[in-house]
């Protein structure tokens, strides 16, 4: 048996992940509150070919350049390539965790702190490179506070109430995933986005009263500052025009407490938080949503979710 197949008969898997506070201020090295969830990305090696759909700077062939290791595999999408919620860090880190278990020759780390620095060595050059904080909270698993700055991870998971996080996705619909990389490029040249001192200084205080409010079980008050996050990141000109329309019209519905956008420019998809009755369906509140949202061609990905675990082997 060769080194590189060891566990070729294995799945390796890894949860979707959703930035519920500080997606743009980790840009400028602040915190942020990231939760990693169903539904699971897969990766197996059992194949003759390989099965990807990546282009030339993704991660994964970022990573597959590094270690000069090009071994064929199937990358299972949940999304089936819409993008968004983690995907293309969850093939980087599923390729990493099966070079972790195989090729010992490459003295690669299991820490998350090694993997994260070696992914963000690999955008070295770029104006503004990806965060990682996806690939951190989808190795741990569960929910996060990841500070870029001292390198560290607060475990949240017991803190958020999942049961009252109901998650939904836009990128099905054509045109509005926003690519990632070409949404960073685009960054680096703004003018304001490199002033940090108005704009980062706004949102880190949201930010901040969102997990005081979160840390201390003040429900209503953790929603409050999910949405006000939202609408900051829309008077930033950071959400895009079709999820405003959909926050406004899920907004009216009773129930919620919260409600903003995920991914580049909240183009994703949907994050509501709900009050406990709507969320465990005592008042019919929770019906008037999901009808709406499908009249709104959301697709519920995670309704009354529960903590995905790290990184691991199926």
């Amino acid at each position: 048996m060769s080194k590189t197949q060891l566990c070729s008969n294995l799945e390796f898997t890894v949860g979707s992940k959703v930035f519920l506070l500080g997606e743009y201020l980790i840009l400028k090295n602040k915190p942020a509150l990231l939760a990693s969830l169903l539904p699971k990305f897969k990766m197996s090696f059992a194949v003759s070919d390989v099965n990807k759909n990546t282009i030339d700077q993704s991660p994964i062939e970022l990573l597959k350049n590094k270690t000069q290791v090009q071994d064929s595999y199937q990358f299972i999408d949940p999304f089936k390539g819409s993008g968004g919620f983690g995907a293309s860090t969850a093939e980087f880190a599923l390729y990493y965790y099966y070079l972790l278990k195989n090729r010992p020759d490459l003295n690669l780390s299991s820490d998350w702190q090694s993997v994260y620095r070696l992914y963000r060595s690999l955008f070295f050059g770029k104006k503004v490179k990806p965060s990682g904080a996806d690939l951190v909270v989808q190795w741990h698993g569960g929910a996060v506070v990841f500070d870029p700055e001292n390198l560290t991870v607060k475990d949240m998971t017991e803190k958020l109430k999942w049961d009252q996080l109901l998650v939904f996705q836009s990128t099905h619909q054509e045109g509005r995933k926003v690519a990632t990389h070409k949404h960073l490029e685009k960054l680096s040249n703004l003018t304001w986005f490199n002033d940090e001192s108005d704009w980062v200084n706004s949102l880190d205080e949201i930010y901040n009263r969102s997990i005081i409010a979160l840390e201390n079980n003040k429900d209503a008050q953790f929603g409050e500052m999910l949405t006000c996050y939202g609408d900051a990141l829309f008077n930033l000109g950071l959400e895009d025009e079709n999820i405003q329309l959909e926050k406004i019209e899920l907004k009216k519905i009773p129930g919620v407490l919260g409600i903003k956008g995920l991914g580049a420019m909240q183009s994703d998809g949907l994050l509501l938080f709900l009050d406990q009755e709507t969320a465990h369906q005592k008042n019919g509140n929770l019906e008037k949503i999901l009808t709406k949202a499908n009249e709104l061609d959301l697709k519920p990905i995670s309704n009354r979710g529960y903590p995905e675990k790290g990184i691991g082997v199926l």
